[in-house]
């Protein structure tokens, strides 16, 4: 594994973006054993970015942070960790 800082990694952010369009942290690529791109997981698991950019834009920012981070509480990771597994799991089936 391999963890890259946003500003030298910054062409990778911007080749993968958010949703609504943004380069963003996390963007976690998986490889394969040749060090091809086969798929990537970026910002968020899928609930929590359904959520942004849906019920989430209503709120202003200060209460779109809190709801975030008490998200990211509840859930420990959880989440964010079952949607890179998958993304590795499908990548070794290949």
């Amino acid at each position: 594994m391999r963890i890259v800082l946003p500003e030298p990694g910054k062409h990778i952010m911007e080749a993968h973006l958010t949703p609504d369009g943004r380069p963003s942290t996390p963007t976690v690529l998986v490889l394969n054993e040749k060090y091809e791109e086969v798929d990537a997981f970026i910002e968020r698991p899928e609930a929590l970015q359904t959520w942004a950019l849906g019920e989430g834009k209503k709120l202003d920012s200060a209460a779109f942070l809190e709801a975030k981070f008490a998200w990211y509480d509840d859930d420990l990771g959880q989440q964010t960790m079952q949607a890179v597994l998958d993304i590795i799991e499908a990548a070794s089936s290949r």
